[in-house]
């Protein structure tokens, strides 16, 4: 049973979607409406369609359990973008890497996560051309090649659960965001040259979930507190 965000707390909740049987899936195809299972019968391979129908019924469950109905009768929204909303709250967000799905719950404001499975990353330097803020391109230069693949991990998730939580993905300039590069602690959003975009209102932390897995949260709130669930609580 997922709880309902606290003020100031973000929900953080990590499932491997390869953990559960296939009884399992099927049983969740009830907690999804018409047209996802008619998207999750249209994938080829088996692994792609249960990992859809668990990631799915996971988002649905849980957002089910604070709005008091069933999964399937979940009131969804889209935004233009393609951005799955309530029109009631909470705020909510996903990302998924391989089999790690990624799930983050507040009670309301704009809200972002992201996961990647760590990497290596061919050619960071080319890449941080276009990607980093001069700063970060400054410090990037200055590691051990050996080190300069996950820097440029740590701030790409940083970047990209910020942006997610913006509500523009990706298409913004990443070069106008600079993230903290030699800590993991705290608030690691320094500056941005972005309208609304103010590290003095927003936060983003990484998360440690797995040696092997690099996450990170973004939340327009100038600080707050993070509660962190594995697996998902309708398969316990």
């Amino acid at each position: 049973m997922a709880r309902d965000p606290e003020p100031g707390i973000v929900d953080l909740y990590h499932l491997d979607m390869d953990q559960p049987s296939r009884d399992d899936c099927d049983r969740l195809l009830d907690d999804l409406v018409a047209d996802e299972v008619e998207r999750a019968n249209r994938f080829r391979h088996d692994l792609h369609r249960r990992r859809f129908i668990l990631g799915r019924a996971a988002l649905r469950g849980l957002l089910s359990d604070i709005a008091g109905c069933h999964p399937a009768q979940l009131p969804l929204k889209y935004s233009p973008a393609g951005k799955p909303f309530l029109a009631a709250g909470p705020s909510f967000n996903v990302s998924h890497s391989e089999q790690h799905l990624f799930i983050g719950l507040a009670r309301d404001g704009a809200l972002g996560v992201d996961i990647e499975v760590k990497k290596t990353m061919p050619d960071v330097l080319s890449l941080a051309a276009t990607q980093c803020s001069q700063d970060e391109r400054r410090v990037l230069m200055g590691l051990a090649s050996a080190e300069q693949s996950a820097a440029f991990l740590r701030l790409w998730t940083r970047k990209e659960a910020l942006l997610k939580a913006y509500g523009t993905g990706l298409c913004l300039p990443l070069q106008q965001l600079s993230m903290e590069m030699l800590s993991h602690r705290g608030n690691l959003f320094r500056a941005s040259s972005l309208p609304g975009l103010d590290p003095s209102g927003w936060s983003v932390h990484d998360i440690a979930l797995h040696p092997m897995l690099q996450a990170a949260v973004a939340w327009n709130r100038p600080a707050f507190s993070l509660f962190l669930t594995h697996g998902n609580p309708h398969l316990k």
